[in-house]
């Protein structure tokens, strides 16, 4: 079974929470994510977030399903993303993404790829009572905070140079997102 996107919103003054998993190829095993972002902020806002990864027993006969969990604090992050993947039943790499301080479906619009910021390698252990840490990336990044009151973005579409002021309106999908200002 794919994994499913689920967001809950209440007040301004709450976090907005997404989940997302993905089932090992036999179902066995369910790979999971949970982001929350700044209280009182929009989630795709250049601000903190904090990820939760879990990794669980689908068929586990105990109260304790659980196989691995970590709590990843990103200290400057937009809209959030995930890919999971399993290379095979007992192996699984997440990788955390996002687009900077661009909506994801205006960043795609525009052509501009995801920037990596955190991923993990996690296999079984040898007692199949844990998934294991095999391999850990972090990607140091410039500083974006001086995208925090962004007044225009330097954009290269084709040959030519745009600001996102000089991209009002884009004439790509309806359900593009124009940067926020």
């Amino acid at each position: 079974m794919s994994g499913v996107a689920v967001i809950f919103l209440s007040g301004c003054s709450d976090r907005v929470r997404l989940e997302g998993f993905k089932d090992s190829p036999s179902g066995k095993y369910r790979a999971s994510v949970v982001a929350l972002g700044a209280l009182g902020r929009g989630y795709d806002e250049l601000t903190p977030k904090d990820v939760d990864l879990w990794i669980s027993d689908r068929g586990a006969k105990s109260d304790k399903p659980q196989l691995y969990h970590e709590h990843i604090e990103l200290s400057l992050a937009g809209e959030v993303q995930w890919d999971l993947r399993w290379q095979s039943e007992t192996s699984v790499t997440i990788l955390l993404f996002d687009y900077g301080p661009l909506d994801r479906n205006y960043a795609r619009y525009l052509g501009i790829k995801r920037r990596p910021l955190e991923g993990r390698t996690l296999t079984l252990a040898a007692d199949k009572k844990s998934f294991v840490l095999v391999d850990k990336t972090w990607t140091q990044f410039e500083d974006l905070s001086k995208y925090m009151d962004i007044q225009h973005l330097d954009i290269q579409v084709g040959s030519e140079t745009k600001t996102t002021n000089e991209m009002a309106e884009p004439s790509g999908p309806a359900n593009v997102a124009s940067p926020r200002r």
